[in-house]
């Protein structure tokens, strides 16, 4: 399963994109389309943080995450992941990082969108436990 999903934040007016499932060719076709490039040396990672500008400036805030089933480890990956975003978004608004400063705004955009991409991801995850499995049905051939 993979899924693009975008979280936009009112308070600093950024946004942030999870790529969830999509191998790393599919991401690199994907930015492809929009004149942005991904190297190769990324091409065994489980999960990156990118930030691209577009063909009109935008920024781009990303999170790709290779595996598309939410357990620990991808868990642990997306923490990781998350973090490094929050600090691109500070770069890309200008904020400063002081440590006792920045602390507060530094929570916030982190709960924000964590709560958000997890509210996303465990409604495809539980969509996806609810997919009937489908039965293999072998073909037996009849010994005579």
């Amino acid at each position: 399963m993979k899924k693009l999903i975008i979280i936009k934040e009112p308070v600093f007016k950024s946004a942030a994109h999870l790529f969830w499932g999509y191998s790393f060719d599919e991401l690199r076709a994907f930015l492809a389309k929009n004149e942005m490039e991904l190297e190769d040396e990324y091409k065994g990672s489980l999960g990156l943080t990118f930030c691209n500008l577009d063909n009109s400036g935008v920024n781009y805030h990303s999170i790709w995450l290779k595996s598309s089933e939410w357990t620990l480890k991808t868990q642990a990956i997306f923490a990781h992941e998350l973090a490094h975003l929050i600090f691109d978004i500070y770069k890309t608004k200008g904020i400063e990082i002081h440590e006792e400063d920045s602390n507060e705004t530094y929570c916030y955009l982190y709960e924000y969108y964590f709560y958000h991409f997890c509210v996303h991801i465990q409604k495809l995850v539980d969509r996806e436990q609810k997919k009937p499995k489908r039965k293999i049905i072998a073909n037996v051939k009849k010994q005579v």
